[in-house]
């Protein structure tokens, strides 16, 4: 698509300059590309961190997260501004600067991203960004949890009993107006779950 115009954002500032000597790199090798990437003109190419994107807009937008996994394969929870205070407001920035399309570059799932280890805003909403681009867009982030439906004696119960067991419980589970009573979460693969059940 050489006449739309293109911006990479990165999470980080160290992420953002490794994509740029990267492309920089590769450009040696194909200088046809060099009168997309001049600076000349309105719209030209860029490549920022999530802190410098504020007012910019280009037609196709790549979204790099740039975090993942330790070589043991564990997610490490570290999402630099998305951590801290307001990182919200950036990743919400961040998400909308395209015009046209957006493409989500991550080495994770949304499912890897166990949901008890994840307490910033910024972080839990990067989450649901990967889930909606997964779903192609169906996925609208509804809430997974409901914890504003109180349960019953029963209901407490069985989650009392299983948690004591070290079960992890979601309550309320679902994005319909029929919810689970229960999901539990898989031990061996954070962010998923491997068992559904109903308090009747």
């Amino acid at each position: 698509r050489p006449f739309e115009s293109l911006g990479v954002i990165a999470m980080g500032i160290k992420h953002a300059t490794r994509i740029e000597k990267t492309l920089y790199s590769a450009r040696q090798k194909r200088p046809e590309l060099d009168p997309f990437f001049s600076d000349q003109g309105e719209r030209t190419f860029f490549c920022k961190n999530l802190e410098r994107v504020q007012g910019d807009e280009r037609d196709a937008i790549i979204l790099s997260v740039g975090y993942g996994k330790n070589l043991k394969g564990d997610m490490v929870y570290r999402f630099g501004p998305l951590n801290n205070a307001g990182g919200e407001r950036r990743l919400n920035v961040a998400v909308s600067r395209a015009v046209r399309r957006t493409t989500l570059v991550s080495s994770f799932r949304s499912i890897d991203m166990d949901d008890t280890k994840i307490n910033p805003t910024g972080a839990k909403l990067l989450k649901r960004h990967i889930r909606f681009a997964e779903s192609d867009g169906r996925d609208l982030g509804n809430d997974q949890s409901n914890d504003k439906i109180p349960m019953n004696e029963f209901e407490a119960d069985i989650f009392h009993a299983l948690t004591a067991q070290g079960l992890k419980l979601i309550p309320q589970y679902g994005t319909s107006s029929y919810r689970l009573d229960f999901a539990v979460q898989d031990p061996r693969a954070p962010g998923s779950y491997c068992l559904a059940i109903e308090c009747d």
